[in-house]
């Protein structure tokens, strides 16, 4: 689980978030369970599929609400 988890970071910070997705349900399976890790990488990349961040994006993530 650890190495799908870390595909998907490494999907996330290319951008290729369906991707990174497809790795986490995967390690999430793994796992059997909730894993606040992934439920939180997930919907960061359920964030920017919707609304992609800028050309000049750096991987940070930046909360804009509470």
């Amino acid at each position: 689980a650890r190495d799908l988890y870390e595909q998907a970071f490494a999907g996330y910070l290319e951008r290729d978030f369906a991707g990174a997705l497809q790795h986490l349900d995967m390690a999430g399976k793994m796992l059997g369970g909730r894993d606040a890790s992934i439920e939180l990488l997930a919907s960061r990349c359920i964030l920017f599929k919707e609304t992609p961040p800028p050309a000049d994006w750096d991987g940070v993530f930046t909360r804009t609400h509470k």
